[in-house]
């Protein structure tokens, strides 16, 4: 027994005086983040536009409301739109109430209709005349005009090339101020595409409801979208 005890504690010895060859070492790295944008024309109008109309008649407030959104729908297409550019977002049908104190129970007002139709333009030229259409025939309001790149992954190579080199410029930059030596990238990390943030303006009906002359129609802009790219990268420090 004791011979065995002496056997396993030269063992031991052995182990710590000299350690696995297959030990693993901590690798020490540099984690650089970098984004890049570029400026785009946007190529697609998207808008909202809302019918609502009321009445005690349920039958009544449904018809006017078919009216209004038939003479909205036909103007669009006559502007030029493609039908599978036309859809209807939301479409709802419910009562309105009051409460009354006097005999303390909800009454009756009416039947609310209400249809939303969004529109993809794909003509900035037409998209006053497809609001002013709408507001002639009987909009409520017009939700969101919005401008937006339908393919942004267009200009991913581009970002992607311009992001790369800025993330390897920047990890050069910071291992030559710490004077350490820049290894191989172990860790890639990119955005799946290039993002946009875009800007929505809201119209209101009553703004554009009023008799209108060349000076007083809106003028819409789409200006430019900022598409943005963002990449991870880990580098090993040699």
């Amino acid at each position: 027994e004791n011979k065995m005890k002496k056997t396993l504690i030269a063992a031991l010895a052995i182990l710590v005086m000299f350690p696995p060859l297959f030990a693993g070492e901590d690798k020490r790295t540099l984690y650089v983040e970098e984004s890049q944008e570029i400026a785009v024309i946007p190529d697609l109008c998207i808008m909202t536009i809302v019918v609502q109309t009321k009445n005690k008649e349920v039958t009544e407030a449904y018809d006017e409301n078919n009216r209004i959104m038939g003479k909205i729908n036909e103007n669009v297409k006559n502007q030029g739109v493609d039908p599978k550019d036309i859809r209807t977002s939301k479409f709802s049908l419910s009562e309105e109430s009051h409460w009354n104190r006097e005999i303390k129970k909800n009454v009756f007002d009416d039947y609310k209709v209400s249809h939303s139709l969004v529109v993809k333009i794909r003509d900035f030229e037409k998209i006053v005349p497809i609001m002013n259409g709408a507001i002639e025939a009987g909009a409520t309001n017009i939700q969101q005009v919005t401008f937006v790149m339908e393919n942004p992954k267009e200009y991913e190579k581009e970002l992607r090339e311009k992001t790369l080199k800025a993330v390897q410029e920047k990890a050069e930059h910071i291992a030559k101020l710490m004077g350490i030596r820049l290894g191989k990238p172990i860790n890639i990390h990119t955005a799946t595409a290039p993002f946009a943030r875009d800007e929505r303006i809201s119209i209101s009906s009553v703004a554009i409801s009023a008799p209108r002359t060349v000076e007083t129609r809106p003028i819409i802009e789409p200006g430019e979208i900022i598409l943005y790219y963002s990449v991870r990268v880990t580098y090993e420090i040699e």
